[in-house]
């Protein structure tokens, strides 16, 4: 357990141990702390200045590892997700997740080493990561509000695989007044394997949201040209409705391949 200037063992109150002080020009600060069962910390350090920015630190051994060199004022959201056994950190740094690799790697942007299959979504505050390296984190997908996601490491496929190589979406307001009407959105996906040849009777899972509280979660399967539509209609005047293709199987058994295509669109549905 840790405490503001302290560390602990649960239930064991002879275990208190003080901190080192921390380097010149640098406060403790009372905010989020992450600690695993060797006592090594993930913290944030207030400076002394004027402005008091926070600065992301590794604490091992009684020694401070300053992990990140942007400073997060009020503005800005600034959280430690978790430290593992390894040293390995999670923190939010102006509003951005990042990772650091133990035992004395600095902080980078975790949006990076996201899927370029998801590209267009905003990956912004991030949590704790477990023993198999998965991180839980909140994410913009397409214009649609932040959604808690779960990032999971993954590797391309070479062989027998499943890729969605393009969503194409259309989207109409039945009316020009947000008190009457409809917004209608559609998602058209092609589907193929890693040699580009169209894939029949995939099975498609995904999800549909809008700016405010739509998650509605659809599913077909492809035609012979590899072809499957998703339509939705809903409440008028939401934004922008977004795609997120969540799964997709096929008997006999293929992989399906997160790493390449593109696995999220949006549109605005306009009269």
């Amino acid at each position: 357990m840790a405490t503001v200037g302290h560390w602990y063992h649960l239930g064991d109150p002879g275990s208190v141990i003080t901190l080192t002080s921390p380097p010149n020009g640098f406060l403790l600060e009372n905010s989020t702390v992450g600690i695993n069962e060797a006592g090594d910390q993930a913290r944030f350090l207030v400076t002394t200045s004027a402005e008091n920015l926070v600065y992301p630190f590794r604490y091992h051994d009684g020694i401070w590892q300053q992990i990140g060199f942007a400073g997060t004022g009020h503005l800005s959201v600034a959280g430690i997700g978790s430290i593992n056994d390894a040293q390995d950190i999670t923190a939010t740094v102006q509003s951005t997740g990042m990772i650091a690799a133990g035992p004395s790697g600095l902080l980078q942007d975790l949006a990076a080493l996201v899927s370029p299959a998801y590209a267009g979504s905003v990956l912004t505050t991030v949590g704790p990561m477990n023993a198999s390296g998965q991180v839980l984190a909140r994410m913009i997908i397409g214009q649609s509000g932040q959604r808690l996601v779960k990032l999971v490491p993954s590797q391309p496929c070479t062989s027998n695989c499943i890729q969605v190589t393009s969503i194409q979406m259309k989207g109409k307001a039945l009316s020009d007044r947000c008190d009457q009407g409809s917004d209608q959105a559609q998602a058209k996906l092609v589907v193929k394997d890693e040699a580009g040849v169209p894939l029949s009777g995939v099975r498609i899972t995904g999800h549909f949201f809008d700016d405010y509280w739509l998650d509605e979660t659809v599913a077909g399967q492809t035609n012979p040209n590899g072809q499957v539509t998703f339509k939705h209609t809903g409440p008028p005047c939401v934004g922008a409705i977004a795609f997120l293709v969540t799964n997709a199987e096929a008997k006999p058994a293929r992989t399906f391949d997160r790493t390449k295509g593109i696995l999220t669109s949006y549109v605005i549905p306009l009269p």
